[in-house]
């Protein structure tokens, strides 16, 4: 399902849940769900950042979604460390 919204002043139409080119961060990306996840956000668009426990798994799913390997990212969710590190370097990375 699409939702569409009339621009004021205008005669277009945009759809107003769009995700292009948006940065999505999916952790646990290479478990079932995850990569489902980013396999469906990929093709609607959506810049995917990968995140896992394991990251060569990480880098593989990138090359079975055809997106960079730079998108792949090491975490540990139980480590408030390493879930503010991996953000920072996120956030460095993909900041617009």
């Amino acid at each position: 399902m699409r939702i569409y919204i009339f621009l004021q002043g205008g005669n277009k139409l945009r759809n107003i849940y769009s995700i292009k080119d948006k940065v999505i961060v999916i952790s646990g990306a290479t478990g079932y769900l995850g990569s489902a996840m980013c396999e469906d956000l990929s093709k609607a668009g959506a810049k995917v950042i990968v995140l896992s426990r394991n990251l060569e798994k990480a880098k593989n799913l990138c090359v079975e979604l055809n997106i960079s390997k730079e998108q792949a990212f090491k975490i540990d969710v139980s480590s408030n460390k390493s879930i503010e590190e991996c953000f920072k370097n996120i956030i460095a990375k993909f900041e617009k």
